[in-house]
């Protein structure tokens, strides 16, 4: 996964490979598209890199890709991978968010991966970075705790400027909203299992799930007065 970038920043230690995410410049990483379509149940983390490029903003870390940097913003690619991958609309995901009393940056669900955000390095220049949480192997920095060594493979790890904590909240906030929406889903199926009892088939014009939980969330919404 490292050989993906220059040996410069690299540091070594006990057969460990690792490198500080402070440490990466511009002209460490090896690999720079101009577009990428990434297998999102293969992307690792997707990093801000708009302070080191204004060209390349976004340094994406996918499984058996490495290292890249690409000409997509970050908050782009994320809105692509939502449109694509989504498993139901962001304003169902934001209703549910709300009604857990979750705040800042949500948690995002697609069909095959949960991300989870990472705070900006620079709040004055970055964007939200994102990590994979199936990817997720994470132990507290040796040399400083506001740091986080996140492994990418075996022996090779990223040093991130983050605490154990936030990480630890952020997959808290995650589970809570797995367990509401499979609790919602369920209601939601035991409700259609009724309407469809006894059913005969329809061929007339199909809707699309999103479409019908777009529908409902509506329906929920409470209705202002004259």
């Amino acid at each position: 996964m490292l050989s993906t970038i220059e040996k410069a920043p690299i540091n070594h230690s006990n057969n460990i490979k690792y490198v500080n995410f402070k440490d990466l410049r511009y002209s460490h990483i090896i690999r720079k598209v101009k577009t990428h379509k990434p297998k999102w149940n293969k992307v690792i983390m997707l990093l801000d890199f708009s302070e080191h490029s204004k060209r390349y903003p976004t340094l994406i870390i996918e499984e058996n890709q490495g290292f890249y940097l690409i000409e997509t913003s970050i908050n782009v690619i994320i809105n692509q991978m939502l449109a694509e991958n989504n498993i139901t609309n962001k304003q169902l995901i934001d209703h549910f968010c709300e009604c857990l009393g979750l705040k800042h940056t949500y948690p995002i669900l697609t069909a095959h991966s949960s991300f989870i955000a990472l705070p900006k390095f620079n709040r004055n220049k970055c964007n939200h970075s994102w990590i994979n949480v199936s990817f997720l192997n994470h132990l507290p920095s040796l040399n400083n705790r506001k740091y986080t060594d996140f492994m990418l493979k075996e022996n090779q790890f990223i040093c991130l400027p983050i605490s154990e904590k936030y990480v630890n909240n952020k997959l808290d906030d995650l589970n809570k909203l797995i367990s509401y929406f499979n609790s919602e889903w369920l209601q939601l199926c035991q409700i259609l299992a009724i309407l469809f009892k006894d059913a005969q088939l329809y061929n007339g014009k199909r809707v699309t799930i999103k479409d019908c939980l777009n529908q409902w969330l509506l329906k929920k919404q409470p209705k202002l007065d004259d």
